[in-house]
């Protein structure tokens, strides 16, 4: 997965540009294919759909914590640990 920020959203951007018009995505699999945090793309891919950009949405979450939050819940995921029940 890439390291930085930026990284990131530029491949969440690339995998947002391969999607055909009117073509409902694979969110999953395109995640998987340009190696972005599934959540953060389908994120992006439903404010896009909405016509919303990051400054117009009311989020809790700012770009970076939910980056932060992917992170850690990749990390408990992978260590088989829940952070819920």
């Amino acid at each position: 997965m890439p390291d930085s920020y930026d990284e990131i959203e530029a491949c969440i951007q690339a995998a947002l540009s391969s999607i055909p018009s009117g073509q409902k995505p694979n969110i999953a699999k395109l995640a998987r294919d340009y190696i972005v945090p599934e959540q953060q793309l389908r994120a992006h891919y439903k404010r896009q759909k909405n016509g919303s950009n990051c400054e117009e949405a009311d989020h809790s979450l700012t770009d970076d914590q939910e980056l932060a939050l992917c992170h850690i819940i990749k990390q408990e995921e992978a260590a088989e640990t829940h952070l819920c029940h």
